[in-house]
C-alpha cells in the first residue's frame, strides 16, 4: 500500500517545525514580543518587581569597588531590560572628565584626552535640566534638539539613546546611558 503523503514531505513539515520552535526559544526579540503579549492580554506585570529587587540586592552586595559594583549594575540592568548596550558614567572628581565605571559594550573606554571639557559640561548641564530618564533621540525639547545637533559622534560613543540622570540629593554624580532594546 502506498500512502498518500510521501515521507520526504513529513521530513520537510517535521524540520521546519522544529526550525521555527528554535528561532522561538533562542529569539531574545520573539521571547520579548510573547512575554509583552501575555503582559497585556491577561494583565500579568511585565516585571516582578519584587524579585527584581531581591536579586539586584544578591548581584550587588559583595560588589569590591565602585567598578565592581559600576560593572554588576550594568549587567544586570542589560539583563532584566533586555539592552545589549548599557554603560554607566560618572562625572570625575575634581576635573573635567567622565569615568566609566560599568560598560556591557564598550571595549575600549573613553578617555578624557577623547573628550573636551567643554563636551563634559555641555552634557552636565543638559542631565541638570531633568530628574527623569529620557529618550535622548527622540525628545523634541529644544535643548533635546540642539545637544544632538551638537554633539552627534559624543552620542555615539558614549551608546547613548536613553538616559537615566544618577543623583544623589540634588547632586549629578553621573548617568546611565542606555543603547536601543532588543526588539
Amino acid at each position: 500500500l502506498r500512502s498518500p503523503v510521501s515521507y520526504e514531505a513529513v521530513n520537510i513539515i517535521i524540520f521546519g517545525a522544529l526550525l521555527f520552535l528554535g528561532a522561538v526559544l533562542f529569539s531574545d526579540r520573539l521571547r520579548f514580543a510573547l512575554r509583552e503579549a501575555v503582559s497585556r492580554n491577561f494583565q500579568k506585570p511585565l516585571y516582578n518587581y519584587r524579585k527584581i529587587w531581591t536579586d539586584f540586592t544578591e548581584k550587588v552586595s559583595s560588589a569590591a569597588g565602585i567598578r565592581d559594583l559600576g560593572a554588576r549594575t550594568a549587567s544586570f540592568i542589560s539583563g532584566v531590560l533586555e539592552i545589549h548596550s548599557v554603560n554607566i558614567w560618572l562625572f570625575a572628581d575634581g576635573r573635567k572628565g567622565l569615568e566609566l565605571a560599568g560598560t556591557t559594550s564598550l571595549s575600549a573606554p573613553l578617555t578624557d584626552s577623547d573628550l573636551s571639557g567643554d563636551q563634559v559640561d555641555s552634557i552636565k548641564e543638559y542631565l541638570n535640566e531633568t530628574t527623569t530618564p529620557f529618550d535622548v533621540e527622540g525628545n523634541s525639547n529644544s535643548g533635546a534638539a540642539g545637544f544632538r545637533e551638537k554633539h552627534p559622534d559624543l552620542l555615539k560613543a558614549l551608546g547613548l539613546r536613553y538616559a537615566v540622570p544618577l543623583r544623589a540629593g540634588r547632586e549629578l554624580l553621573g548617568f546611565i546611558a542606555l543603547g536601543n532594546r532588543v526588539r
